[in-house]
């Protein structure tokens, strides 16, 4: 089970990379699916990504 060490996790024992997004509202995100792509295809296990999602 992972350890949580602050707001994050203890990057030791993490594997899985992580993607945040940079809004919540599916009708943001749709128009940008191809960001989210291509972080997740460049993301490395351990490693952290921000997605900015701009509202226009």
């Amino acid at each position: 089970m992972a350890q949580f060490v602050g707001c994050g996790l203890n990057r030791d024992i993490r594997h899985m990379p992580v993607i945040v997004l940079g809004k919540g509202r599916w009708s943001l995100i749709e128009r940008h699916v191809s960001r989210v792509v291509r972080a997740v295809k460049a993301s490395k296990p351990g490693n952290d990504a921000e997605v900015d999602i701009p509202y226009a």
